[in-house]
């Protein structure tokens, strides 16, 4: 890192690509979020829907008892979309972490081999 501050150029390229970084994962979140709450706005209004026909009085207790299954059924489907996303979550906030840690990396490399560069110039030069 005190390589890096030493280069203002290399400080606000590893900022920038870090930035990014950020910015693509904020999205990919957002994204996200936002189908797992169609999922649970079509879950919520399937449940609705069957609690509705649970009101039928014409119904038979097996018929009211097979609609109660589909009721838990929608219950576990969202369970599980929600674990699903929560696991994609934590995936790509670990992808993102080694992303940022090997652009630091690379610049590092970048900057100590052009700084050796430069020594064994001078060195030659002398």
């Amino acid at each position: 890192m005190k390589i890096i501050e030493q280069l203002p150029e290399f400080r606000q390229l590893a900022t920038d690509a870090i930035d990014k970084l950020g910015k693509a994962q904020d999205s990919t979140l957002h994204s996200m979020e936002h189908s797992e709450d169609h999922v649970h706005q079509g879950a919520k209004e399937w449940r609705e829907a069957l609690i509705r026909l649970l009101d039928d009085p014409s119904l038979t207790l097996d018929e009211k008892l097979r609609i109660t299954a589909q009721i838990g059924e929608t219950v576990r489907m969202q369970k599980e979309v929600h674990a699903e996303n929560n696991r994609a979550k934590a995936a790509l906030f670990g992808k993102t972490a080694v992303g940022v840690i090997g652009v630091v990396g690379l610049l590092v490399v970048a900057v100590t081999g052009g700084k050796f560069g430069m020594d064994q110039s001078d060195d030659n030069v002398a």
